[in-house]
């Protein structure tokens, strides 16, 4: 009887550390709206890469759903964005079918949490079209203008408005 609420015991422990884990950096909460002629964009591809460089440093992104809206993460899967200076890089391409091999094929994902996980499982067999339904400036952190400086400790909220 001992023995058995011991090993209870140990593994209600085990069970409570491994639970409370938490990211090994600080994020902040950081929410983004993306405009284009005044409309919200839906399904663009969000991405904060720094400017600086060093071991915390990490990028962070996200897809936008129906409002135009995207909950940045930062891997593996953190909500929120490590403090810092970023260049952000918006773009949208839309998916136009499934490869030929559809026998096995997965519906499409979503959300950017299923494009995620259907990509990291080898199911995301959707063909791309690679015309941009945004303007191609804002693709490539070479061509962008658009920064973010992420302080914290408060959740943050930005606005970006796409120009041709």
């Amino acid at each position: 009887m001992r023995y058995s609420t011991l090993v209870l015991g140990i593994v209600f422990c085990f069970a409570l550390f491994v639970g409370c884990k938490k990211a090994p950096f600080k994020t902040v909460p950081v929410t983004v709206t993306v405009l284009y002629k005044g409309e919200t964009v839906e399904e663009a591809l969000v991405a904060f890469k720094p400017l600086t460089a060093g071991p915390e440093v990490r990028a962070a992104s996200s897809m936008t759903d129906a409002s135009g809206k995207a909950i940045l993460m930062t891997p593996p899967g953190v909500k929120g964005v490590i403090p810092g200076k970023y260049t952000v890089t918006i773009m949208k391409t839309p998916a136009i079918g499934k490869t030929k091999d559809t026998a096995s094929a997965a519906p499409a994902p979503k959300t950017y949490d299923e494009a995620m996980a259907a990509s990291q499982s080898g199911q995301f067999n959707m063909k791309v079209d690679a015309r941009h339904q945004l303007p191609v400036k804002y693709a490539s952190d070479k061509t962008t203008d658009l920064e973010a400086d992420v302080v914290g400790p408060k959740a943050m909220e930005l606005t970006f408005e796409l120009k041709d």
